[in-house]
């Protein structure tokens, strides 16, 4: 072997241990995803977050563990550390929905309201029939007192998704603070039709009918939650 070839064969052996020390084992990862996905399936949430931690260790673009990491932290309200981590999802994949869902409600926990809504925009950008982020984003908007954004937002949802009460009461607080209480009164009602039990409804109709000095509906309404 002459020295030529032999020096080439030893460049490329060692830029193949650089690399290999670079870029990881990417069958590990997958070994170490699925191990996270079985883990979380058990409800053992400490491991499962080890096992996403090693995927993305063995291969750092690794889109879906970030994903799941970050969903693990969220889920044991570890916000800060489920944000690095859908940033960093977000930094891999610009036009990944669901990066940016998780993070603005990563954002959304830790109270950072303007930068939750950016995210939630994105995510919107990306998908824009993503239906359960208007909800999100109607989650936020009464964090922020954001009327206006908080019926818009649940009128697109509560059209793609007519069976969630919480969609219809979010809709109808809107209204009531807008101080339509016509459309308030519906949206209520709604709610109630379809959870008798969830009385924030029946106490914000009772409100409503208070400001319109009709005591009798509102007596009936506040009777409800006693």
């Amino acid at each position: 072997m002459t020295p030529r070839i032999r020096l080439v064969l030893v460049l490329m052996f060692a830029f193949s241990l650089i690399a290999s020390a670079a870029f990881g084992d990417t069958e590990k990862a997958k070994e170490h995803f699925n191990n996270g996905l079985k883990m979380a399936g058990e409800k053992n949430d400490s491991a499962a977050i080890e096992e996403y931690k090693m995927a993305v260790k063995e291969d750092p673009q690794y889109l879906d563990a970030y994903i799941n990491l970050g969903s693990q932290y969220f889920k044991t309200e570890k916000y800060a550390d489920a944000q690095a981590n859908f940033i960093k999802a977000t930094e891999i994949d610009p036009k990944n929905p669901d990066a940016f869902a998780n993070l603005g409600r990563a954002y959304y926990k830790l109270n950072k309201n303007t930068e939750a809504e950016a995210s939630y925009k994105a995510a919107l950008a990306n998908k824009a029939d993503y239906y359960e982020v208007y909800k999100d984003m109607g989650l936020l908007y009464v964090n922020m007192s954001n009327w206006p954004g908080l019926v818009d937002n649940m009128k697109i949802y509560t059209e793609k998704t007519p069976t969630d009460f919480m969609g219809f009461y979010l809709l109808g607080k809107g209204y009531q603070s807008l101080k339509k209480y016509p459309d308030a009164i519906a949206a209520y009602n709604k709610s109630i039709e379809l959870n008798k039990d969830y009385f924030n409804s029946y106490n914000s109709l009772g409100q409503i009918y208070q400001a319109q000095e009709n005591y009798p509906e509102a007596l009936k309404m506040f009777e409800k939650v006693v």
